[in-house]
């Protein structure tokens, strides 16, 4: 335990490392029977933003992403694994697919299931094993370019260029602005006329 920190607050940061949840790692440190929801949330905030609390989650988390290897670098590989997979590397020239020991390292992070049935034709005495069906499923691509996109600021470019564009400036100013008042054809004096009568 951290010398300047209570017991109540080590626990607090021991539950934290264990359920990702501030309020739930407030609520398990301390009584909080009689404490409405908003009130826990408050307090469980408050906690993270205290340094002390801060710097002991990072001395208790360090083992741990030691021990996993947990880099931003191997975060952004997987990302860029499962974003630039190309599922031709998997299969042979007739489109079957390859063994797996034939497979890319990338596929690893790429598919998310293999599916294989067997497949069989005739019925009763003759039915005759025919081969394998082999179902592949890759990992949606689309999340993980967006957390690359997201990553390399990409967003804020494309904003700031939205800024800086002359018919998004002018846009902006016509929604702003009052624009001219065009008249219903189908409403007199307050009054909505209907076509069928």
């Amino acid at each position: 335990m951290a010398k300047s920190l209570t017991l109540k607050q080590e626990n607090f940061c021991l539950a934290y490392i264990e359920t990702g949840n501030a309020s739930e790692a407030y609520r398990r440190a301390f009584n909080t029977e009689r404490m409405k929801p908003e009130t826990v949330n408050r307090n469980a905030k408050a906690m993270i933003d205290d340094s002390k609390i801060a710097t002991r989650l990072v001395a208790l988390k360090k083992p741990v992403i030691e021990k996993t290897q947990l880099t931003l670098e191997r975060v952004l590989l997987e990302n860029m694994n499962v974003a630039f997979f190309d599922i031709r590397t998997i299969l042979d020239n007739d489109g079957a697919i390859k063994p797996i020991s034939e497979w890319p390292p990338e596929a690893g992070a790429a598919i998310s299931s293999i599916e294989v049935l067997e497949q069989y034709e005739g019925s009763g005495k003759d039915r005759v094993f025919v081969g394998y069906l082999k179902k592949v499923k890759l990992v949606e691509k689309g999340g993980a370019l967006d957390r690359l996109m997201k990553h390399l600021g990409a967003y804020e470019k494309d904003n700031k260029q939205k800024e800086n564009n002359p018919m998004f400036l002018f846009m902006q100013q016509i929604m702003g602005s009052a624009l001219p008042v065009i008249k219903n054809p189908h409403l007199i004096e307050g009054e909505i006329i209907d076509d069928d009568e």
